[in-house]
């Protein structure tokens, strides 16, 4: 792969068909968009490695670090997580000295997209995000984000690291919304997008 190609890697296939149905739906939209920015679009497949006995959301940090040493540009997509119309690489890629994340409906740094510069220390931190999680935090439903939010709290280094957050007005995402009911929700917010433009 060529070291300068832009590269999103999708939210993986899981054992769970509403999810799986989800999952080819942003699919498709994450490739639509590499098609209009000359980039990759790849679906991660987290069954086929878990690292350790940790839950298997825990291989996005592992497939950041492989894909970021492959790739001048690398997007985490959650499967749950649409680029909305009009979204261009400079959205996210803004500011290149630092770590970029969606922002939450609360303004704050949210694991559904991920966006790390082409850096040396970028493999550093994302190890080190995955060492620093807690017993508890392995096991929480948002374990990245809570890994995440202690350590900018109680480390000035990693606090230094972290970028602007990405705009939720740049995304589509089904936050706290049922899996069984995701795709609908992602479909009609699709369509209401296209009606508004």
């Amino acid at each position: 792969m060529d070291k300068r190609s832009i590269l999103v890697v999708s939210g993986a296939m899981m054992s769970d068909p509403s999810w799986n149905r989800v999952a080819q739906y942003a699919h498709r939209n994450h490739s639509a968009w590499c098609e209009m920015n000359k980039g990759i679009a790849i679906m991660s497949d987290f069954e086929q490695n878990i690292p350790g006995t940790r839950p298997v959301s825990w291989r996005k940090l592992s497939e950041l670090r492989l894909f970021s040493r492959r790739s001048e540009t690398v997007v985490w997509m959650d499967a749950d997580c649409l680029f909305r119309d009009g979204a261009t690489l400079y959205d996210f890629t803004a500011d290149p000295a630092r770590i970029r994340f969606a922002s939450d409906l609360n303004g704050i740094n949210c694991g559904c997209m991920i966006v790390p510069p082409s850096a040396p220390w970028v493999d550093q931190f994302l190890s080190m995000w995955f060492d620093a999680a807690t017993p508890t935090e392995i096991n929480d439903p948002w374990w990245e984000q809570r890994t995440l939010h202690r350590m900018v709290r109680e480390l000035p280094s990693v606090a230094a690291r972290i970028g602007e957050p990405i705009p939720s007005r740049l995304l589509i995402h089904a936050a706290g919304i049922p899996s069984a009911c995701k795709l609908d929700w992602l479909v009609k917010k699709t369509k209401e997008q296209t009606c508004q433009t």
